[in-house]
């Protein structure tokens, strides 16, 4: 992990930490791994909830959004350092982290060729596929509603 993502993940841990205390609900990437333990402990003795949404995309989505974003030296693909001399550095570095993060969400399937499926995480809430806009969009939609259902 770089830097870029510790002050992220410190970032997100105060704010949930704050809210899951003042027992306020919190949603996290399922990605959100690093104090998931201690974040759950704390939602359980406040009463709030504490929910993890995996969001994902099909193999082909990904990288084509990928290759085709506009990476400026302001965001964080963008400014991040390549051994690439060519155009496109922010790209090559989306890329670079999309392959080193595959192992830990996904399993490798032999059957039919090959190919990544989903790994199974038993503690995230929802799954959202954004590869269809129209699909993620109702999924958001009913998500949402779970929320506030659960906030009342």
């Amino acid at each position: 992990m770089g830097k870029g993502y510790e002050k992220v993940d410190a970032i997100a841990n105060q704010q949930a930490e704050k809210f899951l205390f003042d027992c306020k609900n919190v949603v996290l990437d399922g990605d959100h791994i690093t104090k998931r333990k201690e974040l759950s402990r704390l939602a359980k003795k406040s009463g709030a909830r504490l929910l993890y949404v995996r969001v994902h995309a099909k193999e082909d989505a990904i990288i084509g959004r990928l290759l085709t974003a506009r990476y400026s030296k302001k965001d964080f693909f963008g400014g991040a350092k390549t051994e690439w001399g060519g155009k496109n550095n922010g790209g090559v570095v989306a890329i670079r982290e999309m392959r080193r993060r595959t192992p830990w969400h996904y399993i490798w399937n032999n059957k039919g060729g090959g190919k990544w499926t989903l790994k199974k995480m038993p503690f995230v809430f929802a799954e959202i596929d954004t590869s269809d806009e129209k699909i993620w969009k109702q999924k958001v939609r009913k998500f949402s509603g779970l929320i506030q259902k659960s906030n009342r």
